[in-house]
């Protein structure tokens, strides 16, 4: 039930974003083509997850170069309060977590709210277009979600789908950085 709670928010997020580039994308003149996306995630840490994330949400829609670095930043916060509400169940649920592995979760949790946080100011500063803060605040994010996976090979079970889940934040950081490298050239 808990994780089904995530899910409708991760999609509701999603549903926002699709609603919102209906219409401010087709005044696009500058529209980022299948072949630059392609190279773009070339740059990146998974080149195939990052094709396949920005392709599979931006379907046939039109966005500049500036719209994919909002889009690439709001994919990493939806990632980051699923996370981030794993971490908080895993908390909660868990009776047999010893109070070692359950402080490395709280730890992780407060990693989370710090991701959050860095990933809504790069948002905020992306209607400024001040791309050098964007990628400061977006190193930050990937630094805490950094501190968090540290925190997960600390744990005496490893939770695999929450491994995955960390690396999945990591990319979505890593084509965040890329796009924003790009628009600050």
């Amino acid at each position: 039930m808990a994780f089904h709670i995530a899910s409708f928010f991760s999609f509701l997020l999603l549903f926002s974003l699709l609603f919102l580039f209906n219409f401010t994308s087709a005044s696009s003149t500058l529209s980022v083509s299948q072949k630059q996306i392609k190279e773009i995630c070339g740059q990146t840490q998974n080149p195939n997850f990052c094709t396949t994330s920005l392709e599979d949400f931006l379907g046939d829609k039109k966005v500049d170069l500036n719209e994919l670095g909002i889009v690439s930043i709001l994919l990493a916060t939806s990632q980051a309060r699923l996370n981030k509400y794993v971490v908080e169940q895993l908390v909660q649920t868990m009776v047999d977590l010893d109070s070692i592995s359950k402080i490395h979760l709280e730890k992780c949790q407060m990693d989370y709210d710090v991701t959050l946080q860095n990933l809504r100011d790069a948002f905020r500063l992306s209607h400024q277009k001040d791309y050098k803060d964007m990628v400061d605040f977006v190193n930050e994010a990937t630094m805490m979600t950094n501190e968090c996976t540290m925190e997960c090979l600390q744990l005496q079970n490893p939770l695999s789908s929450w491994k995955e889940d960390n690396h999945k934040m990591m990319w979505l950081n890593d084509i965040a950085l890329v796009i924003l490298g790009m628009l600050n050239e």
